[in-house]
């Protein structure tokens, strides 16, 4: 049967649904096509619950591609093989040169089976066939991974969202079903972020209070990614009380001074008995995170203090002088791009200062320094005027949230308001790269076959 394609989006669509089916276990050798398509809760559940596909493809390879927690040498630069990692690791205007993009193609594979999810569960209790509480779940769940993959393509390809432009700016395509044959356009950023909000409050209510798997989200995860977009979105006190949500629950982020110092990867394999990690996700592999092709910024590492815990933690000297990181809550060469406690402390301490809250500001900055420093050397906040307490909080976040997909977006929203003024630079050969503050180059461009097939407008990166 031909079916004509009137998107790349709904090309990725047809290829991921088939993937999906198959992933799941779904294509067996069938004369009835219609078999192909999940269709009981079970078919649901192993497509929400599939972690190669939903917890360890995050949309976030550019956003860790583009910034300087790494170095790179000459030689390793010039053979890198991914054509978006060398344009991207020096801010180049065409980053794909006609290939796909890893990022766009993950986020909207995750938003498919998301869709596919929700319309399906939909289907069975019209027909009064499901209503269970396992299914509420599995609805709750298709709506928390849609957000986060919306969230993750927003971070990448529309700009920071700012309140005077978020109408007029434009977002992603929001897709919102399965059928295939639906025509793409680009919603606003207001759309966009307002899509990726609904989904979230509304996944809350489904989630259960606790899963056995980290893999899996809760109302807790809701609620601190919910924390993340509105802290993203600038709107601090709509992320003060989901922040407060999450951490009146209860559980402490991990002490560091617990921890065993080994030449080892630091943390237990996926999160499994960290107790600062609340949801646990991750992206597909870079070879820039690769320990034989960079190592860490050392301009990075200098900004930790000695007696700052996450120093020895994350990060491992080597013979030559160079720094390994080795800090991932992953337990391995992957990027954790889940949400933590630390993170939330981070969010609340934040959002308090922007809403002129500092003995709130001061005691949740200090529940998280009191983990990750020795008492001799944790900052006294106290000492600190409210300016140098939101500076205190946003080089934090540098520290706390390293290679975690985060900078990129802190960097977007931080330069825009000002807290920051970071231009980002990579020497390679006798040729130096940068990206101001504020670059169009932070917004990135579109596949160049989506814009074609599509006709939605390119992001504008001169």
């Amino acid at each position: 049967m031909k079916t004509k394609l009137t998107n790349h989006v709904t090309i990725i669509l047809v290829f991921s649904l088939l993937q999906a089916c198959n992933d799941a276990d779904f294509l067996e050798e069938k004369r009835d096509s219609n078999q192909v398509i999940p269709q009981t809760l079970e078919d649901y559940r192993a497509l929400m619950y599939n972690s190669q596909r939903i917890n360890q493809e995050s949309a976030l390879l550019l956003a860790q591609v583009g910034t300087d927690e790494y170095s790179i040498s000459d030689v390793r630069w010039n053979n890198m093989s991914q054509v978006y990692e060398k344009n991207g690791s020096i801010w180049a205007s065409d980053i794909f040169e006609g290939t796909e993009s890893l990022d766009w193609n993950f986020g909207y594979r995750k938003v498919l089976y998301c869709n596919v999810v929700l319309e399906g569960i939909s289907r069975l209790e019209s027909q009064g066939a499901e209503s269970s509480q396992a299914a509420g779940e599995l609805k709750g769940t298709a709506l928390f991974h849609r957000a986060l993959a919306f969230y993750e393509l927003a971070q990448l390809f529309c700009d920071t969202y700012t309140e005077a432009s978020a109408e007029s700016t434009a977002g992603i395509p929001l897709r919102l079903e399965s059928d295939i044959n639906m025509v793409s356009s680009r919603a606003s950023v207001r759309q966009t972020y307002e899509q990726i909000t609904a989904d979230l409050s509304l996944a809350e209510s489904y989630l259960p209070v606790s899963q056995a798997i980290k893999e899996h989200p809760t109302k807790r995860a809701a609620l601190a990614l919910l924390a993340r977009v509105y802290l993203q979105m600038g709107k601090f006190e709509q992320a003060l009380a989901a922040a407060e949500r999450v951490l009146q629950q209860g559980d402490d982020p991990l002490d560091f001074s617990n921890l065993e110092i080994s030449p080892n990867f630091m943390f237990d394999y996926r999160g499994a008995n960290n107790p600062d990690v609340i949801f646990y996700n991750a992206h597909g592999q870079l070879s820039i995170e690769s320990p034989s092709n960079t190592s860490v910024n050392p301009e990075r590492y200098a900004e930790y203090e000695d007696g700052d815990l996450r120093k020895q933690a994350f990060f491992l000297l080597r013979e030559d002088g160079s720094i390994e990181y080795r800090g991932s809550y992953t337990g391995g060469v992957r990027s954790f791009t889940g949400l933590t406690i630390g993170e939330t402390l981070l969010i609340a301490a934040e959002a308090s200062s922007r809403t002129g809250q500092f003995s709130r500001t001061r005691s949740y900055l200090s529940v998280l320094l009191e983990a990750r420093y020795i008492p001799q050397a944790m900052p006294q906040l106290d000492t600190l005027s409210e300016e140098d307490l939101l500076l205190c909080i946003t080089q934090q976040r540098k520290k706390e949230l390293f290679k975690r997909g985060i900078y990129w977006s802190d960097l977007k929203r931080l330069n825009r308001d000002g807290t920051w003024r970071i231009t980002l630079r990579r020497v390679i050969g006798s040729l130096e790269y940068t990206i101001p503050p504020n670059d169009p180059r932070y917004v990135y461009p579109i596949p160049e076959q989506v814009i074609r097939i599509s006709g939605i407008a390119q992001n504008n990166r001169e």
